[in-house]
């Protein structure tokens, strides 16, 4: 947003001709407002979950909050969380996917990436009333593909649907920017700890059922391409990077909001946490005593998740003789483990990395 548009707007207000647009104009230039980026992770600088992965399975997580749709189909992705983004633009990394398994007939399944943004951080949208705002999603993209693409954004439980379309060179850096006009008609997003939205930046190949030839504007019903959108599923040679993703109150895209690495890993870890290393370094449990085979501990997470978590093991070693025997009492603020102790010397550790999963 140009100097002499914030001048104006500040202006406005003193003038006290406030609107409800110009209020989520003044959000977007950090006018009585906190953070202005909607998406979690949007510089794609948090991967908890590792570094590369493959899989053919639909709303695997990549990059903490982001997942790869495929709607049912068999096509696949292999992720790299890859130090690589649009130059002079201040993105250090990019969530980067290549095909793993060629999807099948063109038209049947969709398949794309999708962030789903929780009912708390959808609210001062207030879509679906009289004082509905305008959205503004803007996010860098790069494809080894040129053709048409689809933006997507979905409201609750995918009963609305804004659907564009945008054109990419192969290979080339691209900011992409679409502007979400305000829904007025009575509709009610899910609240609080549900999904609010989804929002997909960029979709990877059409779904006859999925297609609408309505475009910028909202529609009634479940919709994510257009019969343009092109192929990008059909060779284990294509990639595509995305990084950059921002959607903000307001109907004018500004700059990316870099918050930084502590911040966003701890926006992340509200949903996903993986704690703890193996070979002695990961989190510590228990001591036990001599003549005792089990002992407990708990830990909190560092962020009060979502909801209450599943726990999963993702490593387990065993270190001086004990090993994992049961989870205990888990809230979204932490979790107990129970540990068998193998004989009798005193102090005996026990050290692990597990994963906590409050996703939407």
């Amino acid at each position: 947003m140009s100097k002499a548009r914030n001048l104006s707007l500040l202006s406005t207000v003193e003038a006290g001709a406030t609107t409800d647009q110009t209020k989520a104009d003044l959000n977007a230039i950090g006018v009585n407002s906190g953070r202005k980026n909607i998406i979690i992770n949007g510089g794609m600088q948090v991967s908890q979950r590792g570094s590369s992965s493959t899989s053919d399975v639909d709303s695997t997580y990549r990059a903490d909050r982001w997942i790869t749709r495929d709607y049912g189909g068999i096509g696949g992705y292999t992720y790299t969380h890859e130090s690589n983004g649009p130059i002079g633009e201040g993105f250090h990394k990019s969530l980067k996917l290549q095909v793993s398994t060629i999807a099948e007939t063109e038209g049947n399944y969709a398949y794309g990436i999708e962030q789903r943004i929780e009912g708390w951080n959808g609210f001062p949208s207030d879509i679906g009333t009289a004082g509905s705002k305008s959205l503004t999603a803007s996010f860098w993209v790069k494809s080894s593909v040129a053709g048409v693409y689809c933006f997507s954004l979905r409201a609750s439980s995918a009963l609305i649907s804004f659907v564009s379309e945008y054109t990419l060179a192969a290979n080339t850096w691209t900011k992409v920017v679409k502007t979400i006009p305000p829904y007025t008609t009575a509709f009610s997003i899910n609240a609080e700890a549900g999904i609010a939205f989804y929002m997909s930046p960029i979709m990877l190949a059409k779904q006859t059922s999925k297609n609408t030839s309505t475009t910028d504007a909202w529609v009634t019903g479940n919709y994510v391409t257009t019969a343009n959108q092109v192929n990008w599923m059909a060779s284990t040679s294509n990639t595509v990077n995305v990084t950059g993703v921002q959607l903000e109150l307001g109907s004018t895209a500004t700059d990316f909001e870099h918050r930084s690495y502590g911040e966003e890993l701890s926006l992340c870890q509200r949903y996903y946490w993986q704690g703890g290393l193996s070979n002695g370094r990961g989190v510590r449990y228990a001591y036990s005593t001599a003549g005792s085979n089990r002992s407990a501990g708990h830990v909190t997470f560092p962020s009060t998740m979502r909801t209450t978590p599943t726990m999963t093991i993702v490593t387990t070693p065993t270190y001086n003789n004990c090993s994992h025997n049961s989870f205990g009492y888990t809230t979204a603020d932490g979790f107990s483990q129970a540990v068998t102790v193998v004989g009798t010397s005193m102090y005996r550790a026990y050290y692990g990395v597990y994963a906590a999963d409050a996703e939407l």
